[in-house]
């Protein structure tokens, strides 16, 4: 048995480890930083999608995994010159995040691609996903600061702005945030 069948018969049983999944990305996309205690799951390396310069700093989580393996609608897609501050949390599953170039994210940030439903009457941990608004798409030269946490159906335009530390947003805020839905 070569070592590649039994890196394959492990993955079959569930069994997966950390450094693999890097080496993977690291070796595909080798203009790109990526802590080694970062953590990153996901179905397919083709899902994730790194510019050249692209850094990703230490204790980020990253998931990128379909629920449904049949339809895949994950991808995570980050821009030339992107940095991603330490303690993020990037949960692309179910949905799409696209992050453009030269943006500034800086730390302990969550950006959600889908959530679940919450309908009246139902358990919270029985609801399900919401696929009427899933996706985030952050356009390039954005700055977003620590403590934001960036929630499905938002879309941050190019203008120069950033997003101020400590804030929520799951639809429009202000003139500083626009959402893809009409508000």
């Amino acid at each position: 048995m070569t070592i590649k069948d039994f890196l394959r018969l492990l993955k079959k049983y569930g069994v997966t480890f950390p450094i693999q999944r890097h080496f993977t990305l690291r070796w595909r996309y080798p203009q790109a930083f990526i802590a080694t205690n970062t953590k990153i799951c996901y179905d397919n390396v083709s899902d994730i999608v790194l510019g050249k310069k692209v850094r990703i700093n230490d204790f980020t989580t990253i998931f990128c995994i379909s629920e449904d393996k049949n339809n895949p609608n994950s991808k995570l897609v980050i821009g030339d010159g992107t940095y991603i501050g330490e303690y993020q949390n990037i949960r692309a599953s179910g949905g799409i995040i696209m992050i453009g170039r030269n943006c500034s994210i800086s730390q302990h940030n969550s950006l959600i691609a889908s959530n679940h439903g919450t309908s009246l009457g139902v358990d919270i941990n029985k609801q399900q996903w919401d696929t009427a608004k899933t996706g985030i798409t952050i356009e390039d030269d954005v700055w977003i600061g620590a403590n934001s946490v960036i929630l499905p159906g938002v879309q941050r335009r190019s203008d120069r702005r950033g997003i101020g530390g400590d804030q929520r947003h799951p639809r429009k805020c202000h003139c500083r945030w626009k959402s893809s839905e009409s508000d």
